[in-house]
């Protein structure tokens, strides 16, 4: 799908080198895709959130499953903003992060 959205912006030539990123969710999955570089420089990144979801693996020893919660989080910034806390934006900057839970 992010192909496709990005052959959508290619065609319209007042969004060409406008967007940076692509974003979407809620689709189990969490990734993200390098789409383009432009001739000025500018990238286009796909980030995919995933969502909030159950994860059920069988064991190595193929003698039951276990499950936990994966979650994937994508913080965009504007130029200026702090990125995680460390230092200011030059230009529009992502920052993804996956982790899980197991509580019991």
């Amino acid at each position: 799908k992010a192909e496709e959205d990005l052959e959508r912006l290619k065609s319209d030539p007042s969004l060409r080198g406008k967007i940076r990123y692509i974003a979407y969710g809620h689709t189990h999955q969490p990734q993200q895709r390098a789409l383009e570089v432009t001739d000025d420089k500018r990238e286009c990144v796909y980030l995919n959130t995933g969502t909030w979801r159950p994860i059920h693996e069988m064991g190595v020893s193929k003698h039951g499953f276990m499950s936990w919660n994966g979650l994937t989080y994508t913080m965009i910034y504007k130029p200026g903003e702090t990125i995680s806390g460390h230092r200011k934006a030059d230009y529009p900057a992502f920052e993804v992060w996956t982790g899980s839970l197991k509580d019991s």
